[in-house]
């Protein structure tokens, strides 16, 4: 039996990272995730589409605010300032109010756990415990208490994504402690807690299937280690489940799809290569863009995010604002024309910022963002290299293929995307 006898009416948010509609349906038949399916058949599935750029830390913060990037001012996991310094944009960075504010605001408690763009935590009633980029558990924790709670519950903020590049076993075990911490922490927060929102956020689904994804084509052992780490996954929802109350709503959902990668494709290279790009010597890896030459016309952020460098935002920029729309115009005809060495086009879709964003930040959006064809993974290095590569990454996200799974005493509006989804769990809370 699913339910418990409990009278409290909270809302239950597990987010399971880049963890794809298509394969949650896959795992359901195959008998993978018995509880997922359970759930889905106890409430409602749906699949929903993410962000452009479709990337963690911007798809959760769309989550977090409810709004698009060009009202929180967030669009990577990378950012340029003015000057072409590289920095990681943190929660400081975001320019509109949290759910976990609003709803503190409102007199609700709410609980946090590793949700991307959290860090550095804010005060909240409640707790919030930043995730994903978070240097450490410590910093991730503002309150002391709880720090020695997680500390003894062996909570990871994160694995460590450069040791996985180096052992695979070191990332198989990392992997399994992770999410058994957020298992005893989601116990925890059950039996020695209050709150009207708990929201526990899974990152290894998300790296499982960047460094395993290709694992499901070429079987092996490795298969059966990925199908087993998804059973694992299946038994922290399982443990929500068991642990939900009759008037509990319940909501498991992800923040993008994914694919097998068939070639990583590097923007700048191709940039340089139009003589859109140039580079005024070796980038220094302490200060990558700071070898870009006043006289570039665009560079490229990860995941096919371009920027027209024009005077009105970059210091240095190239292009005079009377030419920027037919070096806009110009760009999108190249980028149309782009085609991997089997003759595969490479972008489905590319959008001008005012498509697909508004609000006050429009400023800091990249100019034009490109959706690729499944299969071609954008990246943005600035050394000199082959445009088209292979890397020990096998799996990329994708725009369209999310999913939302609610079980609730009410019945909730659909969310067709993260963004709305956002606002479906503030205002299950208000109203709880």
């Amino acid at each position: 039996m699913f339910f418990s006898k409990k009278k409290t009416k909270r809302v239950i948010v597990l987010g399971l990272d880049g963890f794809a509609h298509l394969h949650l349906c896959d795992f359901i038949d195959q008998g993978v995730m018995p509880n997922l399916k359970t759930l889905t058949e106890q409430g409602t599935l749906s699949r929903m589409n993410s962000v452009y750029p479709t990337v963690s830390n911007v798809a959760w913060a769309s989550f977090q605010t409810g709004a698009n990037p060009g009202e929180f001012g967030v669009f990577g996991f990378a950012e340029l300032d003015r000057n072409l310094g590289l920095f990681i944009p943190n929660s400081g960075d975001l320019k509109t109010s949290t759910l976990w504010e609003r709803l503190s605001d409102a007199g609700k408690r709410v609980v946090s756990l590793g949700v991307p763009l959290s860090f550095p935590p804010k005060q909240v009633n409640g707790h919030i415990v930043g995730g994903f980029l978070a240097p450490s558990l410590d910093r991730a924790v503002s309150d002391a208490k709880l720090l020695r709670t997680l500390r003894g519950l062996d909570y990871l903020v994160d694995i460590d994504p450069m040791k996985a590049r180096e052992s695979t076993d070191f990332f198989k075990d990392e992997l399994h402690k992770a999410l058994a911490g957020r298992r005893r922490a989601l116990e925890y927060f059950f039996k020695k807690e209050t709150w009207d929102l708990l929201c526990m956020h899974v990152m290894e689904t998300d790296r499982i299937n960047h460094f395993m994804w290709k694992c499901l084509d070429e079987g092996g052992a490795d298969k059966d280690f990925f199908l087993d780490f998804y059973r694992a996954v299946d038994a922290l929802v399982g443990d929500a489940m068991g642990r939900c109350g009759e008037q509990d709503t319940l909501i498991v959902l992800s923040d993008h799809g994914f694919c097998r990668i068939q070639n990583t494709v590097e923007l700048n290279r191709w940039l340089v290569q139009e003589g859109l790009l140039v580079m005024a010597g070796e980038p220094n890896p302490m200060n990558p863009f700071g070898s870009v030459s006043s006289t570039s016309k665009a560079l490229s952020l990860v995941p096919g995010r371009i920027h027209i460098l024009t005077p009105s935002y970059w210091s240095d920029g190239g292009v005079s604002e009377s030419d920027r729309e037919a070096v806009h115009k110009d760009i999108v005809s190249r980028l149309q024309g782009l085609k991997a060495t089997n003759g595969q086009a490479v972008c489905k879709q590319i959008f001008a910022k005012e498509d697909i964003y508004t609000g006050p930040n429009m400023d800091r959006a990249p100019d034009i963002i490109v959706d690729p064809v499944e299969g071609y993974d954008l990246k943005a290095a600035l050394s000199p290299g082959d445009i088209f590569a292979t890397d020990v990454i096998s799996g990329m996200h994708t725009y369209d293929d999310a999913f939302l799974c609610i079980r609730s005493p009410s019945e909730p509006d659909p969310a067709g995307s993260i963004t709305e989804a956002g606002k479906m769990v503030e205002g299950l809370v208000r109203s709880s």
